[in-house]
Formats: C-alpha cells, structure tokens, sequence
C-alpha cells in the first residue's frame, strides 16, 4: 500500500505541468502501471522497502520518483585517505568499504551527423520550338519517326490526304491496334528532361547542366550528379478548407504566342525518372468507314477569342490537331506551336543535413562518428512563388547537437559498498566526488554529468550487514 506520507507535491514539481498520451495499463498490476506511466517521460520510481505507520492505520510504504536523466540531489559519502588506520577517527568515519568503477567508451558518439530528406525544389520545365533552349524533348528518335513524311505540300499533317503506305506505316507503327505499336509506344507521345544521359543517343545531347534549371538542384560549388531524378508533386497547396493538400505534378500546353489558350494534357508521369507520356492510345480513329475523331486539344477551349499579334486565331486554335502542333513546334515550320510545361519538384544532390562535431571538451580524445538518417522528420523543399518554403536544417543541427549531448561521454558504470546498513541514499541521487579521499566520479568537461544512484541493495547477515549502490551516469554513449 502507497503511504499518505508520500510527498505528492515533491513528486508534481519534478514532474512538471506537461502531458503524456493515453497510456493502457488494463491487467496491470499497480507497481507495472506505475512504470508503465513514468517510463517513457523520462522519469523512474522506487518504494522504500521499509513500512511507515501513521496513527492506528495499515503500514504503509512511501513512494519516491527521480527523474533519470537530470540529478537533483548529491551525495559524497565519506572514503578514508591512503594510509590511514581503520582505527582512526577517519577511518571509523569511513562509509565506503569497496568500490568498482569504470568507464565504458565502446558507445561513445562525439561526431554526430544527423540526414534528412533530399532537398526538393519546385521547377518549370518546358518543350518549346526553340531545340537549344528546350528542357523537354522528344523521347524518340525525331530522324527515324520523322513527321515531315506525313506532311504535305503545305506542311500540313491531313490523314484524308494520305497515301496508302503512309496510312499502312502509321496504322501498324503508332496506332494501338497496330503491330508495332509497344514497340514505338514512345513516338509522337513521350516527353524527357534527360537528366541522367539516357536519351543521349536518341536526342544528340548531353545532360542538362540542372543548375541552369534551379541553382538549388546543384550543390554549393556548382556541382550535379547525372542520375535519374523522380519527379514529385507541386509546391502548391489549396486553401484551408479544401480537401487537396499538395497539387499533384501536372502538364499545361499553351500556343506559343498566347497563353490564354491553355490546356491540361492527360499524362502519365514516368516512375523512375523526370518524363511522362500522353495517355492518348490514338491521334484518330480508324474503322472501314474512314477516319475520324482526329485528336484536336484545344477543341474544348471555352473562350470566344484567342488572339496572337492581335489577329484573332480562335478557329485555327480549336482546330489544330496533335500532330500538326507537334510537326510544327519540333521542326521550327510556320503555323501554331505550342509551349509544353512539366510543374514538378526535383530532388537535389544535397540532403538537409545538421552536423556536431567532435567538441575539444570531450572526455574521449578520438573521434567517434555516428550517421542518423531521418528523411521523414527532416525536409527542405522551395516553392517557385517562395510562399511554401520549408528549411528544417537548423531542426536537423539541433537533433545531432542532442544526440552528441547524450552520448558523446563514455558510459559510467560502478558499485559502491557501504560498510553499514544506510537509508542515507536512494535511487536518483548523485555522486559526484567522494569526500576525504578524493575520487572524481563526474563524467563530461562541465561537471554536468554526475553519476546517479540507479538501485539501492541491502546485505544481511550476523558481521556482513551492508549496502551496495549501483550508479550510472545519465548520459553517455
């Protein structure tokens, strides 16, 4: 039974005014639920194991809690000075019989180096006539797949115009009931930022230098890995009452010259690299009536006028198919282009990364590193508005500087037997120097770290009565 004469104020003080969460301790008996609670908020609890009677109630035993982190009391119990007699006064005096004490350096961690997540960076990315300045290009062989050859005199794409080998050629090689269309899925449909060289052969061109795309994607000298780079959502979030939380990548398509006819393009984005595909299984359909339904992606376009240089061009905007736009834009011809852009994040080559180094006051002269990565508690990312910005490397630092904190002293271990029988000490309590002989029991340059009771043993016997305490130091590898 919990005595009254518990000090329940003490025990709030040390304790604090903060919360814990739910904690279940059905089927638990008191001493499990006890623990069950003080535990995991840093605290530990013991019950002396000698019974207090108050007036004519039960005995009871009090209940004493310490924090396990933090010494709030300290103790020096009393060693005789070498030489002296037992027989002395200082040796009578004398508490401690034995003691066992070492330091356990085998844990220690006094570099600590904390990872977070890959910077991530909100870019723009677009397929524009212009091929020198393009960030998008074709994901095909533009010589092979050549779309000049289903042009006509007036550089126009008109299926109806067609040959027979040219509608032969298309059907089986791009249109999906074809037989050859897995195998040129990619043609007139795919789009890729190269980053990593893939498409080198394909395209002629060497990676893009990423830092031109956003300084933030290289390093602080310049510097780029060529590697895939899987692309992530926007930047961009909705409103507190909306359901989205982050908008998703996405494709717009304007005419170049206007941006007013503006379209969202159904595609699907590449997993293992910045690309995607237009989810179109046919630029128009065939059947042994004809062709039709020519794929035209600004026929639903609601606005009653679309100017360019102030002529009005709405008609031949709605009416421009696929893949007139496209054999316009890719070989530079007169007539409408258009302006593909990819809105996305790309991961960086950097990672936030919070760094402790080894402090000159370390106890352990060598260091010792230690590598934590927490990419879901750490992240960086950096909108193109500059409005959604997020920066958690100081979050990071301060981690590793908590965590060098903690183990960067080697781990004190020890046992001191007391000649006698003592209630002079109980769990939590510290000791930091013995009185008489001086032994320095501290651990770490400041003195903080004092080493603390963690249990108290009693012996008994006829000559053998003595108490054994066990200490730790809070901190420590």
């Amino acid at each position: 039974m919990i005595s009254e004469l518990t000090d329940w104020q003490a025990i709030a003080a040390l304790t604090g005014p903060g919360s814990i969460g739910e904690v279940d301790v059905e089927g638990m008996g008191l001493l499990q639920a006890i623990n069950a609670v003080l535990s995991p908020a840093g605290f530990g609890f013991v019950i002396e194991p000698w019974a207090v009677q108050r007036g004519g109630g039960p005995p009871a035993h009090r209940l004493l809690v310490f924090s396990k982190s933090t010494v709030t009391t300290r103790k020096r119990p009393f060693l005789a000075p070498c030489g002296v007699s037992m027989d002395s006064e200082e040796g009578r005096r004398s508490e401690l019989q034995q003691m066992s004490f070492v330091r356990d350096s085998r844990s220690v961690s006094n570099d600590v180096t904390v990872h977070g997540d890959n910077k991530r960076l909100e870019v723009t990315l677009a397929f524009t006539a212009d091929s020198q300045t393009r960030q998008l290009h074709p994901a095909w062989d533009t010589y092979e797949h050549d779309l000049g050859y289903y042009a006509g005199l007036s550089d126009t794409i008109c299926p109806l115009q067609w040959s027979a080998d040219q509608m032969e050629t298309f059907a089986r090689n791009y249109h999906k009931s074809g037989d050859g269309f897995w195998q040129f899925k990619d043609v007139f449909r795919s789009f890729t930022f190269n980053e990593d060289g893939a498409f080198t052969s394909i395209l002629g061109l060497y990676p893009p230098d990423i830092g031109d795309v956003s300084a933030g994607l290289a390093d602080e000298n310049g510097a780029f890995l060529a590697r895939p780079r899987r692309l992530g959502p926007t930047l961009q979030y909705g409103s507190s009452g909306s359901q989205l939380h982050s908008a998703p990548a996405r494709v717009e398509m304007c005419i170049a010259g206007c941006d007013d006819a503006k379209v969202l393009l159904p595609v699907q984005f590449w997993p293992d690299r910045c690309g995607f595909t237009l989810r179109l299984d046919e630029f128009f359909s065939l059947s042994p009536a004809g062709i039709g339904d020519i794929y035209r992606p600004f026929a639903q376009l609601t606005g009653s006028e679309y100017k360019i240089n102030d002529i009005d061009r709405t008609d031949e905007i709605k009416q421009a198919s696929w893949l007139n736009l496209l054999l316009n834009t890719i070989d530079d011809y007169d007539g409408l282009k258009v302006r593909i852009e990819l809105i996305c994040t790309l991961p960086a080559d950097s990672r936030v990364t919070g760094k402790a180094g080894r402090r000159l006051e370390s106890d352990w002269p060598f260091r010792s590193e230690k590598v934590i990565s927490m990419p879901q508690r750490f992240q960086s990312q950096r909108s193109l508005a500059g409005d959604n910005d997020i920066d958690q490397t100081s979050e990071a630092l301060a981690m590793a500087e908590s965590i060098r904190s903690d183990a960067e002293q080697p781990m004190v271990k020890g046992v001191f037997s007391l000649r006698y029988l003592s209630r002079a000490y109980v769990p939590g309590d510290g000791i930091n120097f013995t009185a008489g002989r001086v032994v320095d029991l501290v651990n770490g340059p400041d003195g903080g770290d004092t080493s603390m009771i963690t249990s108290v043993l009693w012996s008994f016997g006829p000559g053998k009565n003595k108490t054994q305490l066990q200490i730790q130091n809070p901190k420590g590898g």
